[in-house]
């Protein structure tokens, strides 16, 4: 498990908190890296580390920016880099080459992708973006989302979208629109906060997902209760 703190990159280990790697500025996002390490953004610039090895300073999607206000740091099963900003948009890094990708806002607040290649990015204020491997894909309010900004985004077991928005609503892709799971008669109540898909099989009604409120962790099926 690996951690940054202030201008600090390590890992837990061994029960406690060991430093690898201290910057010149602080570590403002990492994510993992496929190969091995750890991307990690800065303020101004990418980097990548491993332990036992050099830092690599790899570019910034912006040269010459004093604070790109990364957000988002994730690199998909392609070997493909998504790296999410508080106020300059979505870029990805392919090849060496960072290249901005078309969005509906600039505040990117997550991104995940699904199995047929498909980039879901929530953002700040601009709904959901689906960026498919050719055209840009934007899904707001007039789509039947909920809410205007995502904050958390997966895919479950079968196949489905979804979302948890920025005021803690849940929902999912059903029948070519957006069910709004959080206001039917088996949600417990509460907000929620982020949501991930459980690999677990559950029989016919279709695999679970999970989503944390700031008070409790819920289990949800696509066709039966919250547990």
């Amino acid at each position: 498990m690996w951690f940054a703190n202030g201008t600090n990159v390590g890992v837990f280990r061994d029960e406690r908190f060991q430093t690898l790697l201290t910057l010149d500025e602080p570590a403002a996002r990492i994510g993992a890296a496929r190969a091995d390490g750890v991307w990690i953004a800065t303020p101004t610039r990418l980097l990548k580390f491993a332990e036992g090895g050099a830092v690599e300073e790899v570019g910034s999607p912006l040269p010459g920016r004093k604070n790109l206000g990364p957000r988002v740091l994730w690199e998909d099963t392609d070997g493909t880099l998504w790296f999410g900003t508080e106020a300059e948009g979505l870029f990805r890094r392919e090849g060496g080459e960072f290249e901005r990708v078309g969005r509906s806002h600039l505040a990117i607040a997550c991104v995940t992708k699904d199995r047929e290649g498909n980039v879901w990015a929530g953002t700040s204020g601009g709904g959901l973006n689906r960026v498919r491997p050719r055209p840009l894909g934007l899904i707001g309010r007039d789509a039947g989302l909920p809410f205007e900004s995502v904050r958390s985004v997966s895919q479950d077991t079968n196949g489905r979208i979804w979302i948890v928005t920025q005021n803690g609503e849940v929902a999912r892709q059903e029948n070519g629109g957006w069910l709004t799971v959080s206001a039917g008669g088996a949600w417990p109540g509460g907000r929620a906060l982020c949501v991930a898909a459980d690999a677990r099989d559950n029989g016919p009604a279709g695999k679970v997902l999970e989503t944390a409120s700031p008070s409790v962790a819920l289990r949800h099926r696509a066709e039966a209760r919250c547990q």
